[in-house]
């Protein structure tokens, strides 16, 4: 996937709140522990954002979002960028 639509993906769930919890089977993980997370995004027709033509969703587990996580919160500081934002 390239990375452009990942990153697409990932900000459209979190803004709009398309985000499942999902268990250690990949199901919705109603009262089980959460293992891994489902982000969920539109897509849209070319010309009218209205028209739903279907859905990106993009699951990773909870261990290699934590670690994409650390390494995000790593890359910023090095990088100047939460200095510049606060």
């Amino acid at each position: 996937m390239p990375t452009l639509q990942w990153c697409s993906i990932l900000r459209n769930a979190m803004a709009h709140g398309g985000i499942v919890y999902l268990d250690d089977e990949g199901r919705a993980s109603y009262g089980r522990p959460v293992k891994m997370y489902a982000f969920v995004s539109g897509k849209f027709a070319d010309s009218d954002r209205e028209e739903v033509k279907g859905l990106n969703v993009l699951r990773i587990s909870q261990a290699n979002y934590h670690d994409f996580l650390r390494k995000w919160v790593a890359w910023l500081k090095s990088s100047g960028v939460d200095e510049l934002a606060a």
